[in-house]
């Protein structure tokens, strides 16, 4: 019996399905509006960006692309 192999890509943030921003700021205890923007890149906290890649369980150079 052969297994097929299936080959998986580097997961990137805009590869993600948009999350649930509410639930991901309610489980670090910000505001939705706070995460949004830091999502978005409007706003710049490595802080808050190291909490939303350990809520999504995702290291933060493969979620944000900086080292």
């Amino acid at each position: 019996m052969q297994i097929n192999k299936v080959l998986i890509k580097e997961v990137k943030k805009s590869d993600l399905i948009r999350p649930n921003l509410s639930a991901i700021a309610k489980k670090i205890g910000k505001t939705r509006t706070w995460v949004s923007l830091v999502w978005n890149r409007r706003k710049k906290s490595r802080h808050t960006q190291e909490l939303i890649a350990e809520a999504l369980g995702i290291p933060y150079e493969e979620l944000w692309g900086d080292k």
